[in-house]
């Protein structure tokens, strides 16, 4: 099966993961240098970009179940998706 499942607040999603059944994979890692992005929405993509990074050899050619639970949050993850397909991911669903 080539779908991998990650959440971006890993702990409070333990129990969808668990209920899936699906393999589990990091496909994103966060840049510790850059702080929070309180920003534009035109500059959403951009800050995006900058915070998380890619991890290629699980995203190419993959597909991937994003689960994030926080509604702060919510509004990247369309640019989140955006990065992963960029990245080579086959399919990204949230």
């Amino acid at each position: 099966m080539d779908m991998f499942f990650v959440s971006l607040l890993y702990m409070s999603c333990v129990y969808v993961y668990v209920q899936s059944k699906l393999p589990y994979a990091e496909v994103l890692y966060k840049n510790s240098y850059i702080g929070r992005t309180f920003i534009k929405p035109s500059l959403r993509s951009k800050a995006v970009d900058l915070k998380f990074g890619v991890v290629m050899s699980n995203v190419v050619g993959k597909r991937i179940v994003l689960i994030d639970d926080s509604i702060v949050r919510g509004n990247t993850m369309p640019p989140i998706v955006g990065l992963l397909k960029r990245a080579g991911a086959k399919e990204v669903s949230e």
